[in-house]
């Protein structure tokens, strides 16, 4: 069932791939994105491993199933 955010809603924030470390241009658009939804008022969370790096990744695999699950499991997050 499709729901519309509403102001005060919880948005997780995860990266279950490339890293927006040492990536200027990832890391512009990143805050970007994070300025557009306190705009809207909504509250913004952020998994554990968002800015992690293992390689080219944001992180281990297991780091970053870590913060899926986590993000899914809340009941608080309203969207990811």
């Amino acid at each position: 069932m499709n729901k519309t955010l509403k102001i005060g809603d919880t948005v997780a924030i995860i990266s279950p791939s490339a890293t927006i470390k040492d990536n200027p241009e990832a890391i512009g658009l990143y805050n970007r994105g994070i300025k557009i939804l306190t705009d809207l008022n909504l509250k913004v969370v952020y998994g554990e491993h968002v800015a992690g790096k293992r390689y080219y990744k944001s992180g281990t695999d297991k780091e970053r199933i870590y913060d899926i699950q986590e993000a899914y499991k809340d009941p608080s997050v309203k969207a990811i």
